[in-house]
């Protein structure tokens, strides 16, 4: 019983996040819970997934996966958590 609740309240919870993912992102629902999935449950790491996979891109380096790795690493740091939203923070806020 109680590993049936604790599943139910993952539920909510995921459920939560993809909404707050969509909200912010301006993305389908199942764009947010496939890319939350693919980030293994990051949400500000699955922003910045959607974020540079939205992109487009010309890159023409011999390790691509590994550039794209890096840009999905610096998007996710524009994206914060805020009683229980996700929002986006202004990069160059540490640097002033």
């Amino acid at each position: 019983m109680t590993q049936q609740l604790a599943g139910i309240e993952e539920l909510m919870m995921t459920t939560e996040i993809v909404r707050a993912m969509s909200d912010v992102l301006g993305e389908g629902k199942n764009a947010c819970k496939r890319a939350l999935e693919r980030c293994n449950g990051d949400a500000l790491l699955a922003c910045g997934f959607l974020t540079v996979s939205s992109q487009p891109v010309a890159y023409k380096g011999d390790n691509y996966q590994a550039w794209f790795d890096g840009r999905v690493q610096e998007s996710a740091r524009t994206f914060a958590w805020d009683n229980n939203q996700i929002i986006r923070v202004d990069p160059l806020a540490t640097l002033r």
